[in-house]
């Protein structure tokens, strides 16, 4: 995670802020102390546009993606099959610019031609938080056991439901609130995808989701605010 001279600073310094309790642990195994765990910030509401790319509200569940490696699009694939509507009862929308990484550049072809599936490209944030806003859920695509993605926070701002990677991170954040899946486990994210959908109560558990996130988002504001004042 970091290099010898990196975690040698870190050691000098007054405080090593961590994004979550596993980052922590990590650190101070390093031996660095005194780390503070502060959690990110819930997005501000804007105002949103539509984007023209043949969706509606509430007819799919979106990904925010970066394109990077460790989103699992393999696995997406398989697990959506030829048929994002068939296998997921919805439309599924990707985001982001697919044609700046490798990655993106390998899988989007194969994912353009699963019936259902909108890449959007790159979009305005107008657009993107559309998207967000109006999704029937937010899904997070990663492999990784370490790191809260962005998109989670963004889904606490517009009070969407989530369906993430069950790891020590997302639980210790968000607890039991988010629809897991296991990545590469075959019919997990199927299910996942299935329990929400099938849920009458998926809108208020969105709800009551993002009023924990926010909270603890506004727990870390303050504590921070006092760092920098005995700082």
């Amino acid at each position: 995670m970091l290099n010898a001279f990196f975690t040698s600073f870190l050691r000098l310094c007054d405080y090593t802020l961590a994004h979550n309790r596993d980052n922590a642990s990590r650190l101070r195994s390093m031996g660095v102390r005194r780390i503070e765990i502060i959690y990110d910030p819930v997005p501000k509401r804007t105002q949103t546009r539509k984007p023209s790319i043949g969706v509606e509200r509430l007819n799919y569940i979106v990904i925010p993606a970066g394109w990077d490696t460790d989103e699992p699009f393999d696995y997406l694939l398989e697990e959506v099959g030829e048929d994002a509507v068939k296998a997921f009862g919805t439309k599924l929308v990707i985001t982001g610019d697919y044609r700046r990484t490798s990655h993106g550049r390998k899988y989007s072809p194969l994912l353009s031609r699963v019936r259902g599936v909108v890449l959007t490209g790159y979009l305005r944030y107008e657009e993107y938080t559309w998207l967000i806003e109006n999704s029937v859920a937010v899904l997070g695509l990663t492999n990784s056991e370490h790191i809260m993605l962005r998109a989670f926070w963004e889904a606490a701002a517009y009070a969407r439901p989530v369906i993430a990677p069950e790891t020590s991170v997302t639980r210790e954040i968000m607890d039991d609130l988010p629809y897991y899946y296991i990545p590469y486990r075959k019919g997990s994210l199927r299910s996942a995808v299935a329990r929400l959908v099938n849920d009458a109560d998926s809108e208020e558990r969105g709800e009551t989701l993002s009023a924990r996130m926010k909270a603890l988002s506004k727990e870390s504001i303050d504590r921070l605010k006092e760092l920098m004042l005995v700082a």
